[in-house]
C-alpha cells in the first residue's frame, strides 16, 4: 500500500476530528470548521498527517525491526534486491585466428542514459572460437528428424588449431519453440554427428560424439546469476533465478566433440553438427522457429562501488548510503561489504562489523558494529538503505566511515533497449566486441514490507514433511516469485505453472553407493499439463524442481525425482546427492 493512502487516510480523519471539535467548541469553529480556512491550521495538519501517516506505516508493516534483522541474520538472500538482467552476445573480431574466453564476472558498460552509464557484469565463462554460425535447419522423419546446425570458419583458419573440444549454443527467438527443442536435444538425441565439410560442401571426416555429453546449462554453482551467502540454501537461488529470468535456462553445452590431427581436417570450411531426434511427436515441434546464436551469456546489473563517505558524529541515530557518482533515483544497495572508519585522534583504522552475524564471539575484541535498515522512499518507491552504529567506545572526535558495497542501477537499467549494452571496460580485451540481444529486465525490489517476510519466515521450517504436501510446496515456490509479487502479468502466469502440480509424495527407497547401502528419497511429481505452455516448458520447470530436492538432501542421502503429467508423459532424472549423480 502506497505511502499516500496513509497520508490522505490520516488528514481525512484530523478534518473530521476538526468538525467534531468546532461543533463542541464554537470560539475554534473558525479555525477548524472548514477546509483551509486557516492556511496556518491547515499546514500544521498536513505535517500531522505526514508524521502520523508513517508510524500508521510502519505499524502494518509489522515492526519491520525484527523481521529485517532475523532474515538477514538467516537468509540474506531474501531482503536484496534483484537485479536488471539481460543477455550478451559476443562476436569474434575479424582478424581473430585462436580461441579466448570470457571469464565469468567480466564488466560491460550500456550506453550512457541521463548521463549515467549502467555496468553489468557476466555470469557464464565464454568460449570464443573465431568461427561463425551459418546456418540451422530441421528435417523431418517420422517420429523425429534432423537438427543441424552448420558453422563456417574464416578463410586461413584451420579447424585442428582451434582445439574445439566443447560448444556452448544458446537459443532465442519463440519460446514453447525454443524450451521443446532444448528438451528433444537434452533428451531425444539418438545420434549426435561431427562433421567436416570443403568449401563444395563435399565431406571431409566425420565422427560421432555421445549423446549423453549433450547438456542443459545454468545448473552449476559458477553459472549462477545471483550471489548467493554461503549460509544460504542454494536450491532457493535456482527458483527465484527461473521465475526471474528463465532465459538464462535456454542453453545447450555440446561437451565431448572430436578433436582431429591437422591431416584429418584439412581444408575445412564448413563444420555441421547433427542431432538425430527420436520421439518427438508429443508436442508441436517448429524447430525452425528458433534462431540458435554462439558465443552468449546472461549479464546482471551488478557491481562494487564504494558510497558516498559518511561523517559519525552520532546526531542521527541512522545515516542513509549511497553509491559514489550515482544519486539516490538511479542506485540501489544490494549488500554491504564493508565498513572502515578514521578518527582524528586514533591511529589505526576502525573497523566495524556486521551486527546480523553469527561472528561475535570470534573475536573478543570486536567493539564497533553496524546495522542494516531498508526503508521504502515514499516519493520513488525503491528501497533506501540507512546504518545505524553502535560502539562500547565513546569517539571524541567525529569519525569519518567509509563503506564498500554491491549496488545496481535500478529502474534505470530497465530504460534500456535491445543493442544498447556495447561499451568496453578495463576488464574486456579486444578478441570480441558484443551487445545485448534481448531486451533488460526490470529490478524487482525485495518483498520486505507488510506480510512478505512473515510468509517466508512461515515457510522455514522446510522438511520432506512440507515437500509431500502439494498446498505447502506451491506457497515455498511462491515466496520466491519477486517478479511475479510485482508484475501482474507475471504473476498470474507463474502461478498457473505452480498450480499445475497436481500431487507431490516421498518415499524411501535404497541404492548402492561406492559398494555401500544408501537409503534416501524417491519424489513422486503430478503435473498437469494444461498448465504449461508446452512439453519443453514441463520440463524446465521440473528440471529446477529436481535441483531444489536434490540439493535439500541430507549428507550421505540422495533423491531422485520421478515426473508424470496428465497426458502420459513419464521423465526421470538420475539420483543426486546434491551436485553428484549416484550414476
Amino acid at each position: 500500500m502506497s505511502f499516500n493512502h496513509y497520508y490522505q487516510s490520516e488528514l481525512a480523519a484530523l478534518r473530521e476530528l476538526g468538525k467534531s471539535f468546532s461543533r463542541e467548541n464554537p470560539a475554534l469553529a473558525p479555525y477548524l470548521g472548514q477546509e483551509g480556512l486557516d492556511p496556518d491550521i491547515e499546514r500544521l495538519f498536513e505535517g500531522f498527517a505526514f508524521l502520523v501517516g508513517r508510524l500508521h506505516q510502519r505499524l502494518d508493516n509489522q515492526l519491520p525491526e525484527l523481521t529485517h534483522s532475523l532474515m538477514r541474520l538467516l537468509w540474506p538472500n531474501y531482503v536484496q534486491a534483484i537485479p536488471a538482467m539481460s543477455t550478451l552476445q559476443f562476436t569474434p573480431a575479424s582478424e581473430a585466428t585462436q580461441a579466448s574466453i570470457i571469464k565469468r564476472g567480466t564488466e560491460v558498460l550500456s550506453q550512457p542514459i541521463d548521463g549515467i552509464q549502467c555496468k553489468f557484469k557476466t555470469c557464464f565463462d565464454v568460449d570464443i572460437y573465431p568461427v561463425s554460425l551459418h546456418s540451422s535447419s530441421f528435417t523431418a522423419n517420422g517420429h523425429g528428424g534432423i537438427y543441424q546446425l552448420r558453422l563456417e570458419l574464416p578463410s586461413g583458419i584451420d579447424l585442428a588449431s582451434l582445439n574445439m573440444k566443447q560448444l556452448r549454443v544458446h537459443f532465442n527467438g519463440d519460446k514453447a519453440s525454443c524450451l521443446s527443442l532444448i528438451m528433444a536435444l537434452c533428451s531425444s538425441t539418438t545420434q549426435a554427428e561431427f562433421c567436416a565439410l570443403d568449401k563444395e560442401l563435399e565431406q571431409i571426416n566425420r565422427s560421432t560424439f555421445p549423446p549423453h555429453s549433450i547438456k542443459p546449462v545454468g545448473f552449476k554453482t559458477n553459472e549462477a546469476i545471483f550471489d548467493y551467502p554461503l549460509n544460504t540454501f542454494e536450491g532457493y537461488r535456482h527458483i527465484q533465478e527461473f521465475f526471474c529470468y528463465p532465459e538464462k535456462y535456454y542453453y545447450i553445452d555440446l561437451t565431448e566433440l572430436p578433436v582431429w590431427p591437422a591431416q584429418f581436417s584439412q581444408g575445412c570450411k564448413y563444420v555441421d553438427l547433427k542431432f538425430t531426434l527420436d520421439n518427438i511427436t508429443q508436442q508441436p515441434f517448429y524447430a525452425n522457429r528458433v534462431q540458435p546464436e554462439l558465443f552468449c551469456t546472461p549479464i546482471v546489473n551488478s557491481f562494487k562501488s564504494d558510497t558516498q563517505p559518511l561523517l559519525l558524529n552520532h546526531r542521527k541515530d541512522q545515516y542513509k548510503i549511497t553509491p559514489v557518482s550515482l544519486n539516490d533515483d538511479s542506485s540501489t544497495i544490494l549488500s554491504v561489504k564493508e565498513v572502515h572508519g578514521w578518527n582524528p585522534g586514533q591511529k589505526g583504522r576502525i573497523d566495524f562489523y556486521h551486527f546480523e552475524s553469527f561472528e561475535h564471539n570470534e573475536n573478543k575484541n570486536r567493539s564497533n558494529y553496524y546495522s542494516i535498515r531498508q526503508e521504502k522512499n515514499i516519493v520513488s518507491g525503491h528501497f533506501d538503505t540507512y546504518l545505524s552504529f553502535r560502539s562500547q567506545h565513546t569517539f571524541t572526535n567525529s569519525v569519518t566511515v567509509s563503506i564498500a558495497v554491491t549496488a545496481c542501477n535500478g529502474a534505470l537499467a530497465q530504460r534500456l533497449s535491445v543493442n544498447s549494452i556495447t561499451e568496453t571496460t578495463d576488464q574486456t580485451t579486444g578478441s570480441a566486441t558484443f551487445t545485448n540481444i534481448r531486451t533488460v529486465t526490470p529490478c524487482y525490489t525485495p518483498p520486505i514490507d507488510k506480510d512478505g517476510l512473515w510468509s517466508l519466515i512461515s515457510n522455514m521450517s522446510l522438511n520432506y514433511l512440507s515437500l509431500t504436501k502439494p498446498e505447502a510446496f506451491k506457497r515455498i515456490l511462491l515466496a520466491y516469485d519477486f517478479a511475479g509479487q510485482q508484475d501482474d502479468a507475471k504473476g498470474k502466469k507463474h502461478k498457473r505453472l505452480i498450480d499445475g502440480i497436481v500431487s507431490i509424495s516421498t518415499k524411501p527407497c535404497d541404492m548402492l553407493y561406492e559398494g555401500a547401502p544408501v537409503r534416501a528419497m524417491n519424489t513422486q511429481l503430478h503435473l498437469n499439463t494444461k498448465h504449461f505452455l508446452c512439453e519443453g516448458e514441463l520440463y524446465l520447470f521440473s528440471t529446477v524442481i529436481n535441483e531444489f530436492l536434490s540439493l535439500y538432501t541430507s549428507m550421505n542421502s540422495f533423491n531422485q525425482l520421478h515426473v508424470t503429467s496428465t497426458d502420459g508423459g513419464d521423465y526421470s532424472w538420475l539420483p543426486r546427492m546434491g551436485q553428484q549423480p549416484l550414476i
